[in-house]
């Protein structure tokens, strides 16, 4: 509002000068009526100020209006420099990513030259060995806050890799396709969190940490149990210490065999049993994630069926996993049984 004044003053001014500088020459009297303009005009000048220093004095005007000019333009030029991502919604949304390229050597015959997690038998003319570089491991997502449910919290996450094979095309080492990782949604308070979509699975929760290995965890299929899989799950903290996670997930057996392109899934042995996977872990947590020092002990399990013939068939899986950290020091590791889990990477 005093901007506004302002600016209303020097108008008047303006106009007002004008207004005597263009005055009839033949005038009777100027010298007299040129002293009346400019009684006139110190009068308005007068009233201007007067309502100027009320607007600042007062106590209503908003904060913005009473910033000085200069302050008000450096706010704006900061704002707009900011670069935003910004939903329909209006909710905030942040992007996160990692280009990660990757220079591989091979010495024998890998199942995936990029990230290899089993070796072939040599051929029968002996020629073993690649070499080359890829960028398929690269990640891109983004994460969503929702609206708030009384004490809880909403939000959700989308990421994705381009792991997901290549097009059959005569450089199509270079195009890989987007892969899915993980879509959920998630709500949750201090104490409870419900999650729904394709996350980590619940069982076997422990992952070797290598930059190498980026797409899938190393040793899968040749001794560590891993998925992300569809599901829905509850997370509950009984005590300050003891946290369990329950959840149904989706029935998948592994058990597809070919190289085809397919547009639509098949339904295969898992989803033939027309049940889902049920899963569940309980743990002994002292310190959180974001702490110098962490204590995590737990024990997780897995029940599923496939449809073989006419019969139903069992699968099952038991996992124990520790892992422990302190300052950047930490150990980690899980132990596993189970039968009928090679969905899991645990049966090849």
């Amino acid at each position: 509002m005093s901007t506004l004044r302002t600016s209303a003053l020097v108008m008047t001014i303006l106009i007002g000068g004008t207004v005597a500088a263009v005055q009839p020459a033949a005038a009777q009297d100027p010298q007299a009526d040129f002293a009346r303009e400019l009684a006139a005009l110190r009068a308005e000048v007068a009233r201007l100020r007067t309502e100027v220093d009320a607007l600042k004095g007062g106590g209503g005007a908003p904060a913005a209006a009473q910033a000085a000019p200069s302050e008000m333009l450096e706010s704006q030029v900061a704002e707009l420099a900011q670069v935003k991502v910004e939903s329909s919604t209006r909710f905030p949304v942040r992007l996160f990513g990692t280009i990660h390229a990757s220079v591989f050597a091979n010495s024998g015959v890998a199942n995936w030259m990029d990230n290899p997690n089993l070796v072939g038998a040599p051929p029968a003319d002996g020629q073993t060995g690649t070499m080359s570089a890829s960028l398929r491991q690269t990640r891109i997502g983004f994460l969503s806050d929702g609206p708030a449910l009384g004490s809880f919290r909403t939000n959700a996450v989308v990421a994705m890799d381009f792991f997901g094979g290549i097009p059959g095309f005569q450089t199509g080492q270079v195009m890989g396709l987007p892969r899915l990782l993980v879509a959920f949604a998630r709500i949750e308070n201090d104490r409870t969190a419900v999650e729904i979509g394709q996350d980590h699975m619940i069982l076997s929760p422990r992952d070797p940490s290598s930059l190498a290995a980026f797409s899938f965890p190393l040793l899968f299929r040749s001794g560590n149990l891993y998925l992300r899989v569809p599901q829905v799950r509850v997370e509950q903290k009984l005590t300050s210490v003891l946290r369990a996670t329950a959840g149904i997930v989706a029935p998948v057996a592994g058990d597809l065999t070919g190289e085809a392109y397919l547009f639509v899934p098949p339904a295969l042995s898992g989803e033939r049993s027309r049940r889902p996977g049920i899963q569940a872990r309980v743990a002994y947590v002292a310190g959180d994630a974001d702490s110098t020092r962490l204590v995590d002990i737990g024990v997780s399990g897995h029940t599923g069926w496939e449809r073989r013939g006419a019969s139903l068939a069992r699968n099952w899986a038991t996992a124990p996993d520790a892992s422990a950290r302190r300052e950047v020091i930490g150990v980690a590791g899980e132990f596993f049984v189970g039968d009928n889990i090679d969905a899991f990477g645990g049966a090849t």
